[in-house]
C-alpha cells in the first residue's frame, strides 16, 4: 500500500500523476449489467463516518527489520493467520515477512543472478491455505512461487506483462491494462486466469481501441478476492464486476449523474491532456480501491478535486458518501487503510507522524498513552512504519450506530 492520507497536505492529489496511464474501455458490445445493483452516488447523502461504527478497537505492530534494510514505504501489505507480508518496492526494494509480533522471519530482495532471484517486484499475493507466496516479476515475465520459509518452489511463465495478480484457490487472476496490451496478440483481455501450472484458462473484459479513457496501474488494486470470487473495480465505466468461475457479471454500477467520467465527449489524447482538462477536475469516477463483505461495500472514488468513499449498506440498501472518517477510537488521526479481510483493516503510521503527535500530548489519557508506549519501544528507533490494525466489528453490532 502506498501511503495515501486524506488529512495531510493533500498528498493524494500530488500522486495522481503516478497512477494514471493511457488506456481503453471495455468493448461496448459486452453487457454484463442485467442484474447489477445501481447505486445512485449523485443522490446519496454525504456524512462523516466515525471509525467506531465499523471497529471496536485498534492495535499497533512495530516492524523489526535490520537497520541497513529499514522499510521506507509500504506499497502492499497482506495478513495471513500467522504472518504479515510487506512490500517496499522502491526504497528497500524488498518483500518482508514478519510474524504477528512484528519480528522479521525472512526477506526477499531484488537482485541479478540466479534463477530464483526477483528482478522486479511488480506485485505479489499469498495463498494461506497452500502456504505459498506468489511474486509477479515483469522483468523476467513470470510469477515466482515461494514457500512460507522463503524457498523458491516454482516459476509460472507469462506470455505478456501484467499489472497485478490475485490468487484464489488453484487459480491466478492476472490484471493487464492498456500499457501491457498494445502490440501483444497473445490475449486481448484485461483479466486472464491461469492455473498454478501456468495454463491459460480463460479471459474476461476485452480491451478495445474505440475509446481513449483511462485505466489504473498498480497503486490502486483493481482485483480483490473473496471466498469464491474476484471483485474487479472498473474505473472506466463506473462498474464493479464480479468474476466467478467462467462467468463475469456487473455487480454494482455507480451513478455519478452528469459528473460521470463516462459522459465525457471526445476522449483524450494523453495523460497530461487529461490531468489539465476541466472535465477531469469536475468528473467523478471509481479509483479501483474497493472492499466488499457480506454486509457492506466501500469503494474509493474521485470526486472533483478530492477523494471520498461510497459506503453501501446491503441490509438497508442505503448508500452514503463518506467525505471523512473520524478516528474516535484513538488519538492517531485516521489514515487511509487497506481492507485485508472481514476482520482487519491495516494502515501504516510513519514514525515522523508519531513523533509529531507525541509533542502534542500534554495529558496522558487512555487514547494517548499508547503513543508514549510505542515511542519507548526499542524497535521504534529504526524508524520503520508502524502497522495500525483496525479490528472490524460484526455488522450486527454496527447497524444501530450507522443508522443514527
Amino acid at each position: 500500500m502506498i501511503r495515501f492520507r486524506f488529512d495531510k497536505n493533500n498528498t493524494l492529489l500530488a500522486l495522481i500523476t503516478l497512477l494514471v496511464i493511457i488506456g481503453c474501455s471495455p468493448e461496448k458490445k459486452a453487457d454484463y449489467s442485467n442484474n447489477a445493483t445501481l447505486i445512485a452516488v449523485s443522490k446519496a447523502q454525504s456524512e462523516q463516518l466515525s471509525l467506531s461504527t465499523l471497529s471496536d478497537s485498534i492495535s499497533y505492530t512495530l516492524l523489526d527489520t535490520p537497520q541497513e534494510l529499514a522499510i521506507g514505504q509500504i506499497d502492499r501489505i497482506l495478513l495471513t493467520q500467522k504472518r504479515f507480508f510487506v512490500l517496499d518496492r522502491e526504497i528497500a526494494s524488498a518483500l518482508f515477512v514478519f510474524d504477528l509480533n512484528g519480528k522479521l522471519i525472512f526477506d526477499i530482495q531484488e537482485g541479478i543472478g540466479g534463477p530464483g532471484e526477483v528482478l522486479e517486484f511488480s506485485d505479489f499475493d499469498v495463498s494461506d491455505q497452500a502456504q505459498e507466496l506468489y511474486i509477479l516479476d515483469n522483468n523476467s515475465k513470470d510469477i515466482k512461487v515461494f514457500d512460507f520459509a522463503g524457498e523458491l518452489i516454482n516459476r509460472i511463465r507469462l506470455p505478456f506483462f501484467a499489472a497485478s495478480i490475485n490468487v484464489l484457490g488453484n487459480e491466478i487472476a492476472v490484471f493487464r491494462n492498456n500499457q501491457y496490451v498494445k502490440g501483444d496478440n497473445a490475449n486481448n483481455n484485461q483479466v486472464v486466469v491461469f492455473s498454478k501450472e501456468g495454463e491459460m484458462l480463460r479471459g474476461f473484459l476485452p480491451l478495445s481501441a474505440e475509446n481513449d479513457y483511462l485505466s489504473y496501474h498498480d497503486s490502486f488494486r483493481p482485483l480483490q478476492s473473496s471466498d469464491s470470487s474476484w471483485i474487479f473495480s472498473q474505473a472506466l465505466n463506473d462498474t464493479i464486476y464480479e468474476i466467478s468461475g467462467f462467468t463475469v457479471t456487473s455487480k454494482y454500477v455507480m451513478d455519478f449523474g452528469d459528473k460521470s467520467l463516462g459522459k465525457i465527449e471526445g476522449g483524450f489524447f494523453g495523460v497530461n491532456d487529461f490531468l489539465r482538462s476541466e472535465q477531469r477536475m469536475e468528473s467523478q469516477y471509481l479509483m479501483g480501491d474497493t472492499f466488499e463483505n457480506d454486509d457492506y461495500l466501500m469503494s474509493l472514488f474521485y470526486a472533483g478535486k478530492t477523494y471520498k468513499y461510497v459506503f453501501y449498506d446491503k441490509l438497508t440498501q442505503k448508500a452514503n458518501v463518506v467525505g471523512k472518517i473520524d478516528n474516535d477510537l484513538d488519538y492517531v488521526p485516521y489514515l487511509h487503510t487497506k481492507f485485508v479481510n472481514n476482520e482487519v483493516m491495516i494502515a501504516d503510521l510513519p514514525a515522523e507522524l508519531l513523533l509529531s503527535l507525541d509533542e502534542q500530548v500534554e495529558e496522558v489519557t487512555e487514547k494517548t498513552k499508547k503513543i508514549k508506549e510505542l515511542i519507548r519501544n526499542p524497535v521504534f528507533e529504526k524508524e520503520n512504519p508502524i502497522l495500525v490494525l483496525v479490528h472490524l466489528k460484526k455488522w450486527g453490532n454496527t447497524n444501530e450506530a450507522h443508522s443514527k
